[in-house]
């Protein structure tokens, strides 16, 4: 992931720029300005890079962007707390470190001039991309027309499509545009085809047109040729013809008549703003149906009550949908259902996950152990078995914009099925430092607003919301989850390890900066000088989110961490090899007892949360010192006693009161 390492490297950089007396790092400011100004074009060249341009050469150039700055990062945050030199031996001076990345720099040039080239001769633009085109739309019914294919595919859809057809089918001579939307595999273009086809839609509009987008609609020519293809007036003089010509061709066919016209898969208002001048408004009572996954785009295109949110399959409908697939008009087994119920249950109303699941239940022996088997492991034998499922779900992050990709990746660190708190994600995304900047806003605010786009983009499932309608708790689903493991994974920006067996440290790579555990029962970490060798110092972030034993002695191999939330480990008292981490931004523990006062030597911490024994009635007792972490952001106690500088006989705390970043501080007796 080489923007979130570009990122985190450059607010490092902009620290020491911001506060030049507090560090001591061995080269001059100038060497500094100049090395931020380098990561700025390569971020650039990042963000405007098109994903479909992605060839081996510029994967191989991000790489090196990638493990550059991470390099750069260990080294510049060895010197700024001072730690220890054990790697020093591995690490370059500051200045050969910009000579690789002028080396880099020069390699992006012969890119950029590269794609500029194509771009003037023709060949292609920087948001080109292979437009998919299709002579007639997906017709689910001339496939199968028993009326158990048509159960199969239109469970969960009978009222979605009875709105649909009266909209389309209403007295209004107004032109209409009806968006469909919600995310990858939930339905939307099988919705879309059955009303497109059903008869009473037939017998209304005299012409009709379907396309289906993809990411990009800067290849208008493969657009515009779908169109007059679906309007049988498609011919080979087409072919020739620019992409203006086709347009008055679409236009011209369309003008006085009424027509439907169908555009799957729309992903950007500057599309539909670019396609709609073609559709004239006769008042002819004509319609345009879009499909997206992208609740903007939806929501620019159509009027409120013109908008089509999918929701997510029942389990009684995934249940009922899954036997569609596997037994057709046969009924379950009775020895079968409970558990196909589960297997059902564990698709969580996808409907992709129930077809595909469905498809290689028909396929196995019909057994409750086998079908036990599927029930354990449903979303990764989604994922492995159907290549179209894994593409479907790869769209999707494509079309991510940069500072949005590692955002979602990291939401690989939570399990399957927890409920995420925007509050506590936010904290860790902030401390994680990969947030692009925002001009005048909080940090957790520019967090905020990823969730949100995500959530917009169909990839987050929206759980709870507070008092003003905000998100305020979220789900991710399954499918999604094993996609996010496998990505961060391919990308080395997360492992994840879910048994003791899988966490060898000695494999981690140094890009591999992120390790989340987890687990449903109890495991130790244990201590080997075996499995941590020094690799394991370039972990930025520990998460256990399963239950998970760790030893105070063993954080003391990640002398860089950023990121500690361990609040599944109980420790009898503040472990106090915790204060020799002194990269730590955000720490979360589960443990009694007071806090040192030599907490402050963790100057860069941003977030402190202490859970202690809900059965007890203890408090935490937080030490003067507090007042004097001038970074700390949030403070989270169960119960905690904090003394008020202010109404103490300590002059020089109550003087020197600075906590001008404190945002929250809670907790119960404070």
């Amino acid at each position: 992931m080489a923007y979130a390492a570009v990122i985190t490297l450059k607010l490092t950089l902009q620290q020491i720029l911001l506060h030049p007396d507090t560090y001591s790092i061995p080269c001059e400011k100038k060497h500094i300005e100049s090395f931020h100004e380098k990561l700025e074009f390569l971020q650039q060249f990042l963000e405007e890079y098109p994903y479909n341009k992605r060839n081996e050469k510029a994967i191989s150039v991000e790489t090196r962007i990638r493990d550059t700055a991470y390099e750069a990062e260990d080294f510049m945050d060895l010197h700024l707390n001072n730690l220890s030199d054990s790697m020093m031996g591995q690490i370059i001076s500051i200045e050969l470190m910009m000579e690789k990345v002028d080396s880099i720099i020069e390699e992006v040039a012969k890119i950029k001039e590269q794609m500029g080239l194509e771009i003037k001769q023709g060949r292609g633009s920087p948001m080109e991309e292979d437009t998919k085109t299709c002579k007639e739309p997906p017709n689910a019914l001339s496939k199968d027309s028993s009326s158990s294919a048509k159960n199969l595919i239109m469970v969960g859809f009978d009222e979605y499509l009875m709105q649909i057809k009266d909209q389309l089918t209403g007295e209004s001579s107004a032109l209409e545009v009806i968006s469909i939307v919600g995310m990858g595999g939930i339905g939307k273009t099988t919705l879309a085809t059955y009303a497109y086809n059903d008869p009473s839609v037939l017998y209304k509009f005299d012409v009709r047109a379907w396309a289906t987008l993809s990411q990009s609609y800067t290849r208008v020519r493969d657009i515009l040729l779908a169109m007059l293809d679906s309007m049988k007036i498609l011919t080979k003089e087409m072919y020739q013809e620019s992409g203006d010509q086709l347009r008055l061709h679409v236009y011209h066919n369309l003008k006085h008549r009424r027509y439907l016209i169908t555009i799957d898969d729309i992903w950007d208002t500057n599309a539909w703003d670019y396609l709609k001048m073609m559709f004239p408004d006769d008042r002819t009572g004509s319609r345009i149906l879009l499909t997206t996954r992208i609740a903007d785009v939806a929501a620019y295109a159509s009027p409120p009550e013109a908008v089509h949110h999918i929701s997510l399959l029942s389990d009684d409908q995934s249940w009922k949908l899954l036997c569609s697939k596997v037994f057709g008009d046969e009924s379950c087994p009775l020895n079968l259902q409970e558990i196909g119920k589960t297997i059902a249950k564990n698709c969580r109303g996808l409907p992709l996950s129930v077809v595909v699941i469905g498809g290689l239940l028909s396929k196995v022996e019909k057994t409750q152990i086998v079908w036990q088997s599927v029930a354990k492991n449903v979303s990764s034998l989604v994922f492995s078995s159907d290549d179209q499922c894994a593409d479907i779900l790869r769209l999707s992050y494509n079309y991510l914009p940069q500072y949005l990709k590692p955002c979602f990746l990291y939401m690989g660190v939570f399990p399957k099925g927890h409920e995420i708190h925007v509050s506590k994600l936010t904290k860790l995304l902030v401390a994680e430092g990969f947030l692009r900047q925002g001009e005048g806003q909080f940090p957790e605010e520019v967090a905020q607003s990823c969730v949100e786009d995500l959530l917009d983009r169909s990839l987050l499932l929206m759980s709870k919301k507070d008092y003003e309608g905000k998100i305020k708790a979220f789900k991710i689903h399954d499918l999604l989850l094993d996609f996010c493991g496998k990505q961060a994974k391919d990308e080395k920006f997360l492992q994840i390890t879910k048994s003791p067996a899988n966490l060898h440290f000695r494999t981690v790579s140094e890009s591999e900066r992120r390790i989340s555990i987890h687990r449903g029962e109890k495991f130790e970490f244990v201590y080997s000088c075996y499995v941590l060798d020094d690799s394991t110092s370039h972990v930025r972030s520990i998460l256990c989110v399963g239950q998970c034993n760790i030893f105070s002695y063993l954080l003391l191999r990640f002398q860089l961490l950023k990121v500690l939330d361990a609040t599944q480990t109980r420790f009898q008292y503040f472990p106090p090899q915790v204060l020799e981490l002194v990269n730590l931004r955000y720490i979360a523990l589960l443990c009694d007892g007071d806090i040192p006062a030599s907490i402050t030597k963790l100057c860069n911490l941003q977030t402190l949360i202490i859970s202690g024994d809900r059965w007890r009635y203890s408090k935490n007792r937080l030490p003067m010192e507090i007042w004097l972490m001038v970074h700390l952001r949030h403070v989270k106690f169960d119960r905690v006693y904090l003394l008020d500088p202010c109404k103490a006989n300590f002059d020089f705390y109550s003087k020197h009161l600075v906590l001008k970043d404190l945002q929250t501080l809670s907790g119960y007796g404070i």
